[in-house]
């Protein structure tokens, strides 16, 4: 997903950028979960991947909360274009200069937000203003275009998070059937079973958490927003990975 779909946000759009102070809140969940699995090594996947899911959550919960914020103020922009474009008096006399200076959350609000402010200060003719509120409500209709499709596109995706769990617990099973009855060894195999499927299970955490990065992409036009799919990735895995067992009578 991350290399198809490295091109689906052109450079100009991908104004949802995570601030760095929210750094530790996107490492966090990658780097709990092998914590709990080395201190607890005997946790069965399910209960590892539940977790994992609440580890998951506020982050997730934070996430969103900067997302709507984002989404708030390119909202607010093309209010404070409207505005000033339809209004026959100054720039000011209705609209606080304050307002254009503080600081925006991405840097297309602040081109938009200075270029209003700079047009309040030379007086210029309202039809700068009006050109100003075309174009960005063009840029802005583009942008929620391609977040729909890169959205609905992200939800069919998380199918192959399901096969990823479901393929996991048959391979498990296949792996415990053959080492209960010694073929492994009968074949010249020589590997311990508990530590294969530690691998498996370090390996479907971490699949999960990459194929997000993707969905991030997908939805968001950043894969550092990742933290957002993780709950819905972690339970459509889950799910793959009870189905299987399911299935086997496992």
């Amino acid at each position: 997903i991350l290399v198809l779909y490295s091109n689906l946000y052109p450079s100009e759009l991908r104004v949802m950028k995570l601030p760095r102070k929210m750094l530790p809140i996107v490492l966090y969940p990658a780097l709990v979960t092998p914590i709990a699995k080395t201190l607890f090594p005997e946790i069965p996947l399910e209960k590892l991947l539940l977790i994992f899911l609440a580890i998951s959550i506020p982050a997730s919960i934070l996430i969103y909360r900067e997302t709507r914020q984002i989404t708030k103020e390119l909202q607010e922009n093309l209010e404070i274009l409207v505005k000033v474009s339809s209004s026959p008096f100054h720039v000011f006399s209705h609209l606080n200069p304050n307002l254009l200076k503080k600081d925006t959350k991405t840097e297309l609000s602040k081109t938009v937000r200075i270029a209003v402010y700079l047009l309040g200060l030379w007086g210029t003719e309202k039809r700068g203003l009006a050109e100003l509120k075309n174009i960005y409500e063009e840029i802005l209709k583009t942008l929620k275009e391609i977040r729909a499709r890169g959205t609905i596109s992200a939800l069919s995706n998380l199918v192959s998070l399901f096969l990823l769990g479901f393929s996991s617990s048959l391979i498990t099973q296949l792996l415990s059937t053959l080492a209960s009855r010694d073929m492994l060894a009968s074949l010249g195999i020589i590997i311990d079973p508990a530590q294969l499927y530690t691998w498996i299970e370090l390996y479907l955490i971490y699949a999960s958490i990459v194929y997000t990065l993707g969905l991030a992409l997908l939805s968001l036009g950043s894969p550092s927003f990742y933290p957002l799919w993780l709950p819905l990735s972690i339970l459509t895995t889950l799910a793959g990975l009870i189905s299987g067992k399911k299935l086997l009578g496992w």
